[in-house]
């Protein structure tokens, strides 16, 4: 009885998982061209986001209102392509820090950084809102939470 109810409950938690809306969808195939892989996430906020590799092989982020407008944009960036003046407030911050990733994220006209780093065992970002204006991306935040579930897959 009790397995039948925990098969009878993941049907009903699947069925009211939100479905990406038709805007959104038309609104991302208009604006980039992707291979099969998406992994579309509802943020908290009533966005969505997609997670997707273009056939270079970029992998892309973008995120979009229920609109369908197209709110920011974040790709990774050669380290040697990131602002200089990163890496002294990383180092001051995190000395014994390594360097994991580095994105550029782009909201309209205004562009910021996410640098990933490995610290102490464990993984996080730092969002640069300035060159020494930052704030923790934790380990728990979608942006790593997501990419763990797809790399143990």
């Amino acid at each position: 009885m009790t397995r039948r109810f925990g098969c009878v409950a993941l049907l009903l938690v699947g069925a009211c998982a939100p479905s990406v809306p038709d805007t959104v969808l038309v609104a991302f195939e208009n604006t980039f061209d992707h291979g099969p892989d998406t992994q579309w996430t509802l943020n908290p906020n009533g966005s969505w986001c997609v997670d997707f590799q273009r056939e270079n092989h970029k992998e892309l982020f973008a995120c979009y209102s229920q609109e369908g407008q197209l709110l920011d944009v974040e790709f990774e960036i050669h380290p040697d392509a990131a602002p200089e003046e990163l890496w002294p407030c990383v180092r001051r911050a995190y000395p014994n820090a390594i360097l994991s990733s580095v994105f550029e994220r782009c909201q309209g006209n205004r562009t910021f950084y996410v640098v990933e780093i490995a610290d102490g065992g464990q993984l996080f970002g730092l969002f640069f809102e300035g060159w020494d204006e930052f704030s923790i991306i934790p380990p728990d935040d979608i942006r790593f939470t997501s990419r763990m579930s797809i790399e143990n897959n």
